[in-house]
Formats: structure tokens, sequence, C-alpha cells
């Protein structure tokens, strides 16, 4: 409770600025992990993060002292960066240079190093680029700057001035915030390399839009009044780009986050609007004797409305981004949040200056209020390096997540009832027992459990049995609804009946089969699908046939391999005896789904030593033969339709 407290306090005193727009996606792990020594080389290189990421520039993997070993472009998919390596590495020491983009349009990169064979741990011989440029930090804050004083001076007319005067402001320093706005926002997009491809480009993108409308509007209205409202009203429509732009959106954040942010701008705008109108519009524009002041003192109390507001926001933004009070000095988010704090704090002093001098006439209260407009200006500088750093909540998370990697998969206990479904590029599997007891376990491409946050069986929150690994009780019925994030993933348990029996006389059949031709669609969640026709022909025969890609012929010992628009190529191998069913001879949790007057839904567990495989298969009632199968697994992601069985087939060698 003290150091909650003490995180309130500090709330109080910080002036949380537009942080909508601050976090990062940050790295949770990388597959291999860095400095690992490995006995046999990876096909390619994970990355996961937090969040949603794109490709950023500069990907590089390398052997040490040599050339590329990048065997095509980078793929990013939801969390995931996957970076494909060639084939047949030899022995040595390998870097990696990693880049990403992510959806609040941070560029982040990084590097990590690994070993093949045996060697001492390696080191990375690439480097990454610096995150944070004086470059960037000055456009952000003049992206800042120009949207609050823009949109804080329209505020100002409504709120302030027209009650008043009964007339509106100039509009030209409108005009030139928008102009900021549409320079800055232009120079961001280019910046973070993000386009329109990501959240925070795209509001980017629109902002700028809306700025050039706006400022050309306000600059129409200096010599036509009646372009005013369209200046005011595109200066106003540009105060939710922070919010939406920013990580409150996210999927597994509160729904309070984006309005707590969206108070924050708007109070912030009208403080700073309202401080540029009174230390350099109002003195310059003609008025009757005693409006400036009355409109000072109309502004001071709303101001202070406005202060308030600041500080009862700003105790969310602590608590949703500060786990301790201990990362106010540990961390780098929270050093910049005291530095906030110590210049709200002078602002706080300025202006109960200002209110004090309001009874000794407007010429005094401009001094005042022109120091606080410096010390609100430098402020936002501030604010411009603070969103290029990942608050204390985020570092926790992802530090949680480095201390505890995930491992090999739980297998379920025999009576449970088990299915799976591809998550993205994560497997994510559900087994649940008779009583209800269900146990969820999300599987990532490299075979070990996968950290997907806080989850829910049912509607209701799931314990925690380690790293991608929940529990919880399944409510009666069929369908086991899980959800984490923004994700939600349906699981049909079906009749759920014994059927071991089953699967073993289908397991029989197939076996004795003369010949089986099916088509199989296989992805991984992080590349493209491929598509293979297979033959398999008692005893010993079998082809393929991938669309686009190799073809294949072995008959007996016999093997000849064609790759596209190449000649074929002859070769030796082991015997393989033929038809052999997809899911082998082990299998375990046979359960019964569905039956019907022509077919049998069966699902159960090939529990391959560390490589599990689930299984649902649609079975011919009469033969047992196999209609349709699916498969989830590790980066294996498998549907099957089977085409013919015991159709005559003779598969002869290539001319």
């Amino acid at each position: 409770m003290t150091q909650r407290l003490v995180v309130v306090v500090a709330a109080l005193t910080a002036l949380a600025l537009p942080a909508a727009a601050s976090a990062h996606a940050n790295l949770v792990r990388t597959v291999p992990a860095d400095r690992a020594a490995l006995s046999q080389a990876p096909g390619q290189i994970l990355v996961v993060f937090d969040d949603v990421v794109r490709v950023g520039p500069g990907n590089e993997a390398v052997r040490n002292g040599a050339g590329s070993i990048l065997a095509g472009a980078p793929l990013a998919q939801g969390k995931t960066l996957a970076l494909p390596l060639r084939s047949n590495l030899g022995d040595g020491d390998y870097s990696v240079r990693w880049s990403i983009i992510s959806d609040d349009g941070h560029e982040e990169q990084g590097v990590l190093a690994f070993a093949v064979g045996s060697a001492p741990p390696p080191v990375p011989t690439l480097r990454a680029g610096a995150h944070v440029g004086v470059t960037v930090v000055l456009t952000r804050w003049l992206f800042f700057s120009g949207l609050l004083m823009a949109a804080g001076l329209a505020l100002f007319d409504v709120v302030v001035w027209r009650p008043v005067a009964r007339r509106g402001l100039p509009t030209g320093w409108i005009a030139i915030g928008l102009a900021a706005v549409f320079v800055s926002a232009s120079a961001l997009v280019h910046q973070t390399h993000a386009g329109a491809s990501t959240r925070f480009g795209l509001v980017i993108v629109i902002s700028a839009g809306v700025a050039a409308a706006g400022a050309t509007a306000a600059a129409v209205a200096t010599v036509d009044r009646t372009a005013a409202p369209f200046a005011l009203v595109l200066a106003l429509a540009l105060l939710p780009a922070p919010t939406l732009a920013g990580h409150s959106l996210d999927a597994g954040r509160s729904w309070v986050d984006a309005p707590i942010d969206f108070l924050h701008v708007l109070a912030v705008a009208f403080w700073l609007g309202g401080l540029a109108a009174l230390a350099v519009i109002v003195p310059r524009v003609k008025v009757a004797r005693g409006l400036a002041g009355a409109a000072a003192r109309r502004f001071s109390r709303l101001a202070l409305v406005a202060v308030l507001l600041i500080a009862a926001t700003g105790i969310g933004r602590a608590l949703a981004e500060l786990w301790s009070v201990s990362q106010l000095w540990t961390t780098s988010y929270g050093r910049a949040l005291v530095v906030k704090s110590a210049l709200f704090g002078v602002l706080v002093v300025l202006g109960w200056l200002s209110r004090s001098r309001l009874a000794a006439g407007y010429a005094r209260l401009r001094a005042s209020v022109a120091s606080e407009l410096v010390v609100l200006l430098g402020l936002l500088v501030a604010v411009g390096v603070l969103t290029a750093l990942p608050p204390g909540r985020t570092l926790r998370a992802v530090q949680a997540a480095k201390a505890a990697p995930g491992g090999p998969p739980k297998l379920p206990p025999p009576d449970a009832t088990v299915v799976a479904q591809r998550d993205g590029h994560l497997a994510a599997t559900v087994a649940v027992r008779p009583s209800g007891a269900t146990l969820v376990t999300f599987i990532g491409p490299d075979a070990n459990t996968a950290d997907v946050g806080p989850v829910t069986i049912d509607g209701r929150p799931a314990g925690d049995c380690g790293v991608g690994c929940y529990t919880g009780t399944a409510r009666p019925g069929r369908i086991v609804t899980v959800a984490h994030g923004g994700t939600t993933l349906r699981f049909d348990l079906g009749l759920r009946r014994p059927a071991s029996g089953l699967v073993l006389r289908a397991t029989h059949a197939y076996r004795r089969l003369h010949s089986a031709v099916y088509w199989q669609r296989i992805a991984s969640g992080l590349g493209p699908a491929v598509v293979t026709i297979w033959k398999e022909v008692a005893p010993d025969e079998l082809s393929y046939d991938i669309a686009n890609g190799a073809s294949a012929i072995v008959i007996g010992k016999n093997r000849w391999d064609r790759l596209p628009g190449q000649g074929w190529q002859r070769s030796t191998t082991v015997l393989l005896p033929m038809p052999v069913p997809l899911w082998g001879e082990r299998f375990a949790n046979a359960q019964l789904l569905r039956t019907g007057p022509k077919a049998y839904v069966v699902s159960f567990l090939s529990p391959n030593a560390g490589f599990p495989a689930w299984f649902t298969v649609t079975l011919d009632r009469r033969t047992l033969h196999p209609l349709s199968l699916t498969m989830t697994a590790a980066a294996h992601f498998m549907r099957v339709r089977y085409l013919s069985w015991n159709r005559p087939i003779k598969l002869r060698p290539p001319s």
C-alpha cells in the first residue's frame, strides 16, 4: 500500500502529457537465444515481442567474418519476426541484427549471436542502430507542440474568448500550429519507416491531411472570417490523434486507458492554448477596455479545472505504467517522469503567481503567463524523449518472460478430451477432463510453450501452471471458449466418448490399403502455406508433387527428385513401407466427437517425444478409411483431404 501511495503522489505531481504514443513493442525472447551454442544450425531466427510488429529496415544475418546467410526476406506475422536462414550452415559463429517497427511507429533494432558446433560463447559482430535521435525527439516535439497549440487556441476561442468578446480571435497562430503539424507528421512517417502500414503511421498520415486543410482554412480566415469555423473544427479534430496512434488501444489494455489519454490531451491543449492566447494574441487584439482581464479571469477558473484533471488522470497513468516506486529511479521511463514532475512543479508555482496577479491588472499578468508558456513548451521536449521509452509495467512483463522461458508442453491426463487449433503462429490446445478441469496450452514455433498474457476459460480468469500453461474449469456443454487479449477461440469437444479401439482399427485399416491419394496443405504460421498431392502405393512406393515446387518419386530404395524447371536427379534411400497413416502408430486421449450415418469424427494426441501433435480425423463409418484430417503442432498446421483409396496405381521411374 505504501508503494502504491508513493506512485499516486508521483502521478499527482507529473504532467502526464500525450503518453498514449509512448510505448514500444518489447522483446520477449529470441529463438535461438543470444549466445546459444547449437549442435545443429537453425532453419530460421525467431524474434518474439509483446505486441504486433512489422519488418523494419536493416535486418541482417551473417557468418562472422563472411557474408550473408539469409535465405529470403524477413517476415513479420503478429508478434513474431522470422529471418529465414540458408540450409546446411556449417560449424562456426553467426551474428544476427533484427529490426522491427511496432504498431506505435517506433523502429527498434537488436543483435544476437549463436554458434553451431562445439565453440565458446559467440560474440555478435553486427551492431544495432540507435533507438532515439535528436531529430526524432525534435520532430515529435514539433508535432505535439503544433497540435496542442492549434487545438488549444481553438478551445480558448470557443470556451473563453467568444463568451467574453462576442467575436472570434485571429486565426494566424492556429495556421502556424497546423502547418507545424503537417510538416512534422510528414517527417515522422518518413523517420519511422511506418507509412500507413501501422496504426501509428495511418493516424499520422490522416493527421497530416487534416492539418493541411486546417492550416489553409486558418490562413484564409485571416482575410475572410467566414473560413474561421472550418479552421477551428479541423484543429479540434486533431485532439484524438495521440490516443488513436498510441498503445492505449492495444489488445489487453483496459477500456479506460483511451479515455484517460484523451482527457490528458484535452486538458493540456486547453492550458497551452490559453497561455499562448493570453501571452501573444490577446495583447495584439483591439478590444474594449477590461475585456482582456475578463478573459484572463475566465481562463484562470477553467485552467484550474484542467490542472486538476491532468493530476487526476496522472494517477491512472502512473498506476498503469509503473509497477513499483523503485522504477521512478531504476528505469529511464521513471527518471523521465521525475524530470516532468519537477517541471510541473515549476508550472504550478508560476500558475499560482499568475492567479495572484489577476487583481493587479492584465499587464503584470502577461509576464507571468509568458513564463508559464516557455516552461510548458520546454516540458514538451521531455515528452519527446519520454515517447521513446518503454514504461516500467512493460519492462517488468518482459523481464518476467525472459526469466521464465517456456519449455516443452505438458501432456494431458489420459482421460481428457484433447482438441487444438491454430492461433496466429501459435498452436492453441485444450484438454478437458470429465470433471470439467481444463488445461490450456499455447505452443510457439520453437516447440516450447509461449506466454500470451491473461487468459479466460469460458469467461472466467484462468490459473497459471507455467509459461504458456493455464488451468480452469470449463462450463458444462460441448463448446469451450478460451480468450486472451483480443483473441477468442472456440473448441468443440463433441460427444466425448472413448474411442481408442476405433482409432486402432482405423490405423490397421490404413495399413492394409493398396493405395491412398490425398491433398495436403501445411502452414507454419510464419510464411506461405505449402500444398502437395501425395500418392502412397503398397508395398514401398511413394510420390509427391508440391504446387509450384519440387516433386519426388520413391520406388523401393530408389528415389528421383526434381526442382521446378530442372531435370530429375536420382539417388538412393531407405525402404519406406507404404501406405502409412499420418498420425503414426502411437496415439493417446482418443475420443469420439461426432457420429453420423456415414462418418465418425475422432480426436487424439500423437505424443511424439519433444513434438506432440493434435489430430482431428473424419473416418468413413463403413471402411474406417480417413476422409479428412487436421493436425495442429508447433509451427505445423495441416489440413488433409483424401481423394481415393485402393485405386490401381503404379508409380514408374521418370523417363
